[in-house]
């Protein structure tokens, strides 16, 4: 049985001759320190750990019939790359102009010291608080 005709059986709630092990891929950052815990150097992308440690990951699997990124997806505009950086200020001008609270959110989860110790969720749940707790003063975002 292959790995797509495996993933579509446990899909249908049909039996499949083992049960698919898979995972959404790896931080490059894990990557690098599996290598120096014993990770062979030859073993880099996440296909190669995939294939390595004998799990059906979506790298694996040429198509995957699920969406999986974030949802709903927003459009990522680099307006000035300053190295490791990027400039997103004009997204969080565009939200108060706007008044687009989403726009609002998605200029924080691209803002690099943010993301860098927020998750997606938490960065979502901050924000949020924030409009609940200054609403009074936010009446016109949507």
């Amino acid at each position: 049985m292959t790995t797509q005709e495996r993933f579509n059986k446990v899909m249908h709630w049909q039996e499949p001759d083992q049960v698919p092990n898979m995972d959404f891929g790896y931080w490059e950052e894990t990557i690098t320190i599996w290598h120096k815990q014993g990770l062979p150097t030859y073993v880099k992308t996440n296909q190669d750990v995939e294939r390595y440690l004998g799990l059906e990951g979506v790298e694996i699997i040429p198509s995957l019939p699920v969406a999986n990124g974030l949802y709903p997806p927003f459009d990522y505009k680099v307006l000035e790359d300053k190295g490791q950086h990027i400039n997103v200020q004009e997204l969080a001008v565009e939200a108060v102009l706007k008044k687009d609270k989403k726009a609002a959110i998605q200029a924080i989860m691209l803002d690099p010291l943010t993301s860098s110790h927020l998750t997606l969720d938490k960065i979502r749940k901050m924000v949020q608080e924030v409009f609940e707790a200054e609403r009074e003063y936010l009446p016109d975002f949507k």
